[in-house]
C-alpha cells in the first residue's frame, strides 16, 4: 500500500513537472513564429535576438523565484510550494496564449510578454527542483536516484510533448496559420493541463523528512541567511554540477533551428527529430536513473560529463559533415552522455544540502546555474552564429558547462546510501 501510494505521488509530481517545463519551453521551439507577432519584422535577425531575448528573461527571473519560493518551501513546506508554482505558471502561460500581438497592442504587446516570460521563469525557479525536494523526502535511500530521475524524465517528457506540437502543427497548419495562431495552441493547450496538475497536487501529503524537522524545531524562518553563512560552497558546487544539463538542455531546444540553417532541413522535420532527441533522453535518464541507486550519482556525473568532452566535438563534426545520415548516431550518444548527467545531478543537490535549508540551496544552484548557463546560451549562439558561421558554436558552450560540471563532481561527496 505504501508502495503504491509513493508511485503515485512520483507519477503526479512528474507529470505536474513535465506540464511545468512543456509551458515554459513552447516559446524556445516556436520563437520563430512569436518574433513575427510581438516584434516588428524590418530586420528580422533583430526579431529574432529580441524574441531570444525575452526567452533568456524568463531563465534570468528563474533565481528570483528560487530566493521567494526556496523561502516558502523551507519554512512554509514543500506540499504547499509546489502547488502554488504550478498555478502561478498556469496562469502566465494562460496569459502568454491569449495576448494579442504587436499589430493590435503596439509596444505594450511586448511589455506584456516580457512580465507574462518573467512570471513563467518566478514559477519555474521553484517548480523542478521543488518536486524534486518534495518526492526525495518521501523515499529511502534504496530507490531516492530513480525517484527523482522520474521527475526529470518526466521534465524532459514536456520537451517531447511540445516538439510533438511542433510536428503536428507544422504539418496540418500553413506558415500564415501558424504566425497567425496557431503558434498560441500549445501555450492555451499546457494552460489547461497545468490546472489539472494543480488539482491533483493539492491531495499530496507534506514529505515526513520536513513534518519531522518541523516536529523537532529544526526548521528555520531566515533559510538563505544560514544557506549564504554555512552552505556557500555547497551553491557553488551546485552551479557547477548543473552547468552541463542547463547548456545540453538549451542545446536540444535550439536542435530544430540548427538542423534547418545547418542541415537545410524543414522545419516540420526538425520538430520530428527534435522529439525524437528528447524522448531518447527520457529513456535514457530512467535507466541510468535506476543505475545511480547502484553505482552513485557522482560517478554518472562525472562520467558523462568526460564523455562529453572527449567525443562532443567529433559528433557535432560528424553531423556537419556528413549531414541527415549521422542524426541517429549523433542522437543515440548525445542522449547517453546527457542521460547519464540527468539521471544523477539532481539527486546530488537535494543530497548537497540539509533539510533546514534543502529547497532554498537546491533552487538557488540550480536556477543560478539555469540564468547562466541556459538563459545566456541562445543570444550568445545566435551572435557566434551571425559573426563566425561556425557550426560548431554548440560544441564551445557544452564544452565549457561540462568541463564545469566535472570539476564539480570530482569535488562533490557521495551520499548513496545516507537517509536525507
Amino acid at each position: 500500500m505504501a508502495e503504491r501510494r509513493l508511485n503515485r505521488l512520483i507519477a503526479y509530481t512528474a507529470a505536474g513537472s513535465s506540464l511545468e517545463f512543456f509551458d515554459f519551453t513552447i516559446y524556445a521551439l516556436f520563437s520563430p513564429y512569436i518574433s513575427q507577432t510581438f516584434f516588428p519584422q524590418s530586420d528580422h535577425y533583430a526579431a529574432m535576438l529580441d524574441t531570444f531575448a525575452v526567452f533568456a528573461l524568463g531563465y534570468l527571473a528563474r533565481p528570483l523565484g528560487a530566493l521567494f519560493f526556496g523561502h516558502l518551501g523551507d519554512t512554509r513546506g514543500r506540499r504547499n510550494t509546489v502547488i502554488l508554482t504550478v498555478g502561478l505558471m498556469s496562469l502566465s502561460t494562460l496569459a502568454i496564449g491569449l495576448l494579442p500581438g504587436y499589430a493590435v497592442l503596439g509596444i505594450w504587446a511586448p511589455v506584456l510578454l516580457v512580465l507574462f516570460r518573467l512570471l513563467q521563469g518566478i514559477s519555474l525557479g521553484g517548480e523542478v527542483t521543488g518536486a524534486a525536494v518534495f518526492v526525495a523526502e518521501h523515499l529511502p535511500p534504496s530507490n531516492r536516484g530513480s525517484g527523482v530521475a522520474w521527475i526529470y524524465a518526466g521534465v524532459t517528457s514536456g520537451n517531447v510533448i511540445a516538439s510533438l506540437f511542433g510536428v503536428v502543427l507544422g504539418t496540418w497548419l500553413s506558415h500564415q496559420q501558424m504566425v497567425s495562431w496557431g503558434w498560441r495552441v500549445p501555450f492555451i493547450f499546457g494552460a489547461v493541463l497545468g490546472f489539472i496538475s494543480y488539482r491533483l497536487r493539492t491531495v499530496a501529503l507534506e514529505s515526513p523528512v520536513f513534518r519531522q524537522a518541523l516536529e523537532s524545531a529544526e526548521t528555520t524562518t531566515v533559510p538563505l541567511k544560514i544557506l549564504m553563512l554555512n552552505h556557500g560552497r555547497a551553491v557553488l558546487k551546485g552551479i557547477g554540477i548543473t552547468a552541463l544539463m542547463a547548456s545540453a538542455i538549451f542545446t536540444l531546444l535550439y536542435m530544430p533551428a540548427y538542423f534547418s540553417h545547418q542541415l537545410h532541413m524543414s522545419a516540420e522535420l526538425g520538430f520530428r527529430y527534435s522529439a525524437c532527441n528528447f524522448l531518447l533522453l527520457v529513456a535514457s535518464c530512467i535507466g541510468f536513473g535506476y543505475m545511480s541507486d547502484r553505482v552513485g550519482r557522482r560517478r554518472l556525473l562525472i562520467f558523462g560529463s568526460g564523455l562529453m568532452l572527449i567525443i562532443g566535438y567529433p559528433l557535432f563534426a560528424l553531423l556537419s559533415e556528413v549531414g541527415g545520415s549521422a542524426i541517429w548516431l549523433f542522437s543515440g550518444l548525445f542522449a547517453i552522455m546527457v542521460g547519464m548527467v540527468n539521471a544523477s545531478y539532481a539527486c546530488l543537490l537535494v543530497e548537497l544540502f540539509p533539510t533546514r535549508v534543502r529547497y532554498s540551496g537546491m533552487s538557488l544552484s540550480y536556477n543560478l546555474a539555469f540564468a547562466i548557463f541556459g538563459g545566456l546560451s541562445p543570444l550568445v549562439n545566435t551572435w557566434l552564429q551571425h559573426i563566425m558561421g561556425n557550426a560548431f558554436s554548440l560544441w564551445y558552450l557544452l564544452a565549457a558547462s561540462a568541463l564545469l560540471s566535472l570539476v564539480a563532481g570530482l569535488m562533490t561527496q557521495e551520499k548513496l546510501h545516507q537517509a536525507l
